[in-house]
């Protein structure tokens, strides 16, 4: 069956009962799917946040590269780590999706079974959203909320010279198994599959930052979309500080090495400048480290030193000792 013949409506009705009506819920959801918007109650002395990220066929993803399962869950994945790097718990999300016309309904329901896959690992709602007529290519935007307490929101402001720089689990993974993916199909039977699953299906940090934040000892964190150089630069720009990162401290799981071989890349580069990590980056007061480590450890990940925050400039330490710039941003969506 095709979306051309069961129509806007039918297909509402469909993923209704997928994700979930009008009912309301513990998440704060007062009223659901159904209405022209979705009713939510937030809790008393939080506030709440909110962030958007959109998807796009050709130049997020290709469809010879994912299930639409795998490519729901990573809809809902990156908004999902958006909210944990302001240390946020997730609440509920509004999906909106453009869909050429004989898209088969099938398709349509895996791409919202994978989003309700995540959303139920992490508590969250699927309240609603819209569904469009493409003319050409998906498009998935993904809308999240979440709350916070007002103290422990976590920003990209407010890192300070001398502030230790952790990063959580490994870097790297992402990008080799998306090198893999565009260099066709031989490569990708010789990678690990850890590689492919790290691209495909990314897991939110929203723990880690959760039990980093209640520690107090968190001056700055952002989530690694883009690769470390670039991230790292973000969090410099807001907290008008540089950074000084150690290439031998980078975390690089053997899955990311063996990839890199394979594929004839650098694992380093892959770490600095690939992106769509989405681990966490920390930046943390000296005399807190220990307590941020121990607190991420707590939830099953590690957290490792990487750097530091210094007054100006971005360099990175190399394995001999010497020091150079560190390398240029990762992904640009519009590179001058």
């Amino acid at each position: 069956m095709r979306l051309s013949e069961v129509g806007e409506f039918g297909l509402i009705a469909r993923l209704a009962r997928l994700i979930g009506g009008r009912e309301g819920d513990a998440s704060g959801i007062v009223l659901g799917i159904g209405d022209d918007a979705a009713a939510f109650r937030p809790a008393p002395g939080r506030l709440l946040i909110a962030t958007a990220d959109m998807l796009v066929e050709e130049v997020h993803f290709r469809r010879d590269w994912m299930s639409a399962r795998d490519l729901g869950w990573k809809s809902l994945a990156v908004n999902l780590s958006d909210c944990a790097a302001m240390a946020a718990e997730p609440c509920f999300a509004l999906a909106c999706v453009a869909l050429e016309k004989e898209t088969a309904v099938a398709t349509v329901e895996e791409l919202y079974a994978g989003m309700q896959e995540l959303a139920t690992h992490f508590g969250v709602r699927l309240a609603g959203g819209d569904t469009v007529r493409a003319r050409g290519g998906q498009v998935i935007a993904v809308t999240a909320i979440g709350d916070v307490a007002p103290e422990q929101m976590a920003t990209r402001a407010g890192a300070r010279p001398g502030d230790v720089l952790l990063v959580t689990s490994t870097l790297g993974d992402s990008a080799a198994g998306c090198a893999a993916l565009q260099a066709g199909p031989a490569a990708v039977a010789r990678v690990p599959e850890a590689v492919l699953q790290a691209h495909r299906r990314p897991w939110p940090r929203v723990a880690e930052a959760r039990a980093a934040a209640v520690t107090g000892g968190l001056t700055a964190l952002i989530d690694l979309s883009d690769g470390l150089a670039s991230d790292v630069r973000h969090i410099g720009e807001e907290s008008g500080v540089g950074a000084e990162i150690d290439a031998a401290a980078i975390p690089l799981s053997p899955a990311c090495r063996e990839a890199a071989a394979c594929l004839g890349l650098d694992p380093l580069a892959l770490a600095l400048s690939g992106g769509e990590d989405y681990e966490l980056l920390l930046a943390v007061a000296p005399h807190r480290v220990s307590d941020v480590r121990a607190a991420i450890a707590a939830t099953g990940t590690s957290a490792v030193p990487i750097g530091r925050v210094v007054p100006q400039g971005f360099t990175l330490l190399q394995p001999d000792g010497t020091r150079c710039p560190l390398p240029g941003a990762g992904f640009q969506h519009f590179p001058t």
